[in-house]
């Protein structure tokens, strides 16, 4: 049968613990009560063979699922139903959905609008590489493109079904950096001759 373990923590420090049935109709669960602010937090299986984290519930409520696994092993945050090993879903938060490092020193962000940024905690633009530093090209800002086959390493620009520009280096052309398009190209030799 069903049971609902409750620890019981009242404003003096005195606590407690009730079993009772299923709470309100919903899964098995276990709820801890701060009845000093008649706040409830809950952990539970949701009958399916999985497990929710409650949050912000009362004592007629549940309250919100904050992280959820599935009977899959999934773990969704911000979402009951994760389709990935991860699943964030950032719907009605103010904040962003993931974060690498503090406010004032973020590493990496995910927005909750899907704006990504390295070394800023306010990405305007899909992606942005953010540093303020007087390192060279091999400690200041690098991004990385490397080739360790026989193929060639590039950048693609491209406007979808009207024009596709390229710079990188021609593995199969001695190794020169070219600019190119589908109409015009432009190459550097190990010389910097243009």
């Amino acid at each position: 049968e069903s049971v609902k373990l409750e620890s019981v923590q009242t404003a003096s420090g005195a606590g407690g613990w009730n079993m009772a049935g299923q709470f309100s109709g919903t899964y098995p669960m276990i709820r801890f009560n701060a009845a000093n602010v008649g706040k409830y937090s809950s952990i539970g299986n949701n009958n399916d063979g999985g497990f929710h984290f409650l949050t912000n519930g009362t004592s007629g409520t549940v309250g919100t699922t904050a992280m959820a696994i599935s009977a899959a092993g999934n773990v969704g945050i911000g979402t009951t139903t994760p389709w990935a090993q991860l699943s964030v879903n950032p719907n009605g938060i103010s904040g962003p959905a993931f974060v690498i490092g503090s406010s004032t020193a973020t590493n990496f962000i995910v927005t909750n609008g899907g704006e990504v940024g390295v070394g800023t905690s306010n990405p305007g633009n899909q992606l942005v590489v953010y540093g303020n530093n007087s390192g060279s090209d091999t400690s200041g800002i690098t991004e990385k493109i490397e080739q360790a086959g026989s193929g060639d390493a590039v950048l693609t620009w491209l406007l979808t079904g009207t024009r596709r520009w390229t710079a990188g280096i021609d593995n199969s052309d001695s190794d020169k950096f070219k600019i190119a398009n589908t109409n015009t190209s432009g190459t550097f030799d190990d010389s910097t001759n243009f």
